[in-house]
């Protein structure tokens, strides 16, 4: 028999947003519904544009048998959607009150007509007071084209109660846009001092070429060299990073380190590997390297650790994973197939729980074929598990579905059932036939057991029988 396990209860309010969300678990000894450490409770609100302004998680106290609150969230918005409030709780089952959380934040924003965040001002919670008290606050400015020209950081004097300048950041671009000085300066007590300056340049394409990190020196009055990076690309789309530190006594720049990056069309990076540089050996030694996969939507899939190796001077696999996939033109996946690495083999292996799969498609972008395989341990690849074949009428509707098996003794696929669909009715409303291929009988029957003939095409609604199955005409 069945027997009660879960259940869910929900709410919306009557613009369709979701407003209770409640979980619960079978108690088959008290037989009934009860939370559990897996259930929870949880409660949502929005304001008149649909913005979510609260959320509230519950928990269920096994003893009193109900919910308990846990944690709370707030938010605010301004007209255009943006988060104007955010701020977070944790219940405080002592006192039976909303608290702070301490170790996160409450923050307010404000943004100007163009949708640019122009004030940030961040609290912390006073376990004393009970109260959020000020610790810090952003204020920026931006040209007209809204790049940010200015930053300007406040810390809060809790003594005087006041905004006092702590630093600022100033900010110029190109006619194109990308940013080639960033001066950062430091509040002295009466004045705003010189701290540090970035400057970056940029080719023909927009791809940054150079940044120069200086160091005010406020003695000598003048801008100091600390440290460079220069940006080089390949014809592979790989990015390198390479800095170098500034050696005041050599009068030169002195290799420290190298980074090569790699993304794909979406944005998504494919390569991150790191170097150090080895002045003894004059040569680079990496330390971190990782592969990245994504399915072609843009979806993490796995990633490959490597480390590096002294006797090859080179990355070898250290572990992780790796998935090959294959699309055709039209984007559509053909092939993927997953791996893991077997330290103890320093092999690839695929996976027990992860098949390889094909697939194909027509003209029209209908899967023709999906191929399922296994990977056989003992010897290291991949076996036939089942397959299925698909044909479509010009409407784009089945007609045809034909399922194999893998005959692991001679290597072949075998054929098992084919599965035949026919339409009747403007809804095209499918009639399964399902074939068993081997020693068919394609004699039709009737329920009375009378003898119909062969074509399926021909018969009037009703139910019948061929190579002992039933199917139905509608």
């Amino acid at each position: 028999a069945w027997v009660e396990y879960s259940k869910y209860e929900y709410a919306y309010d009557e613009k369709g947003n979701k407003t209770l969300d409640v979980s619960y678990q079978w108690n088959s000894e008290t037989k009934e519904w009860v939370g559990s450490s897996w259930a929870n409770k949880l409660e949502y609100a929005y304001d008149e544009n649909g913005n979510q302004t609260l959320y509230v998680n519950y928990r269920w106290n096994s003893e009193t048998k109900a919910w308990v609150e846990y944690e709370k969230y707030e938010y605010a918005y301004d007209n255009n959607g943006n988060r104007t409030l955010y701020a977070c709780y944790d219940w405080n089952s002592a006192i039976g009150e909303w608290e702070g959380r301490s170790w996160d934040i409450k923050y307010e924003f404000a943004y100007d007509e163009n949708g640019n965040k122009t004030l940030e001002v961040s609290y912390n919670w006073d376990s004393t007071t009970k109260a959020w008290v000020e610790s810090s606050k952003n204020e920026y400015t931006y040209d007209e084209k809204g790049n940010k020209t200015l930053e300007v950081t406040y810390e809060w004097n809790s003594s005087t109660k006041t905004w006092e300048e702590w630093g600022k950041e100033e900010y110029t671009y190109d006619e194109n846009g990308n940013q080639t000085l960033d001066i950062d300066y430091r509040w002295s007590g009466n004045e705003w001092r010189t701290y540090y300056k970035g400057e970056s340049t940029y080719n023909e394409n927009g791809k940054q070429t150079h940044y120069y990190y200086y160091s005010w020196n406020s003695y000598a009055k003048e801008w100091v060299s600390d440290y460079k990076k220069d940006y080089e690309y390949d014809e592979n789309g790989i990015q390198t990073i390479i800095t170098y530190n500034w050696d005041s006594e050599a009068n030169a720049w002195v290799k420290s380190k190298k980074q090569e990056h790699a993304y794909d069309e979406n944005g998504n990076e494919t390569l991150s590997a790191y170097y150090n540089w080895d002045s003894e050996a004059n040569a680079w030694v990496g330390y971190n390297k990782h592969d990245y996969f994504y399915y072609k939507s843009g979806g993490y899939i796995t990633s490959t650790t490597y480390k590096w190796s002294e006797e090859s001077n080179d990355w070898v696999v250290y572990g992780g994973a790796k998935v090959e996939t294959a699309y055709d033109d039209n984007g559509k996946i053909t092939l993927y197939a997953r791996y893991e690495w077997n330290s103890a083999t320093g092999e690839w292996e695929g996976i027990s729980w992860e098949n390889k799969y094909e697939y194909a498609y027509d003209e029209n972008g209908n899967r023709t074929l999906y191929v399922n395989y296994n990977w056989n341990s003992e010897t290291k690849e991949w076996e036939g598990d089942y397959k299925f074949e698909y044909a479509y009428d010009e409407n784009g509707d089945r007609t045809l579905r034909v399922y194999y098996s893998w005959n692991s003794e001679t290597k072949e696929w075998e054929k098992e059932t084919t599965t035949n669909y026919y339409y009747k009715s403007l809804n095209a409303t499918a009639v399964e036939n399902v074939v068993a291929d081997k020693n068919a009988d394609l004699r039709i029957y009737d329920l009375r057991g009378r003898y119909c003939g062969t074509e399926r095409t021909s018969l009037s609604r009703g139910i019948y029988i061929q190579n002992g199955q039933k199917f139905v005409v509608k």
